[in-house]
């Protein structure tokens, strides 16, 4: 069970009608997670990258769908190819998704970037790379005005366990970056 789902299971009884529902809605959203987290698990073993990457694309889809996010399948406009989107607290999101074997240097960035910037000013971009980002590609990134948030594998991980909540890592990340310049907050900070 997610932890911020605890406190509903345990108040259950005393609130009535109304808290099964919230209990409910928590179940199935707990459900949804579990199923994602073996999906993502299915992925893993996939060898052949394009179908894995095609996968991930729907696999994604998925979990901002399970999240309320009114999520977008992969699309192509002329001259790019984006491979979805979703839309959280009034800001559209575009989303770049990397399952490679490096981690992500400035140019991808940038290009995604790029995209972004030429898009309605409520658009952010997502960027999640499962290996992470190069210390050269996270410092071309930094500094200006930032028009991506970033994600990596591990985030995912924390996501798919339960441990956090990614409608809140989401809103942690755009704070941060909001505040500080730097689009690539980590879960792990959130505890601190």
């Amino acid at each position: 069970m997610l932890k911020h789902d605890e406190s509903f299971a345990r108040n259950r009884e005393e609130s009535g009608p109304a808290s099964s529902k919230i209990a409910e809605v928590v179940r199935k959203r707990n459900e949804e997670i579990a199923q994602l987290s073996r999906r993502f698990q299915e992925l893993v073993v996939i060898s052949d990258h394009q179908e894995r990457g095609r996968l991930f694309e729907t696999f994604l889809h998925d979990l901002f769908a399970a999240h309320d996010l009114n999520p977008r399948g992969s699309f192509k406009i002329v001259g790019e190819q984006i491979d979805g989107a979703l839309e959280f607290e009034g800001t559209q999101f575009l989303l770049e998704a990397k399952w490679e074997k490096k981690r992500q240097r400035a140019a991808p960035l940038d290009s995604f970037s790029k995209k972004v910037e030429r898009k309605l000013e409520n658009t952010l971009g997502l960027f999640i790379s499962l290996e992470g980002y190069t210390d050269e590609g996270l410092a071309a990134i930094r500094g200006g005005r930032p028009a991506l948030i970033l994600m990596d594998g591990e985030e995912l991980a924390l996501v798919l366990q339960g441990m956090v909540d990614f409608r809140e890592l989401l809103k942690q990340k755009v704070r941060h970056a909001a505040q500080t310049g730097d689009p690539y907050f980590r879960a792990r900070d959130m505890a601190k």
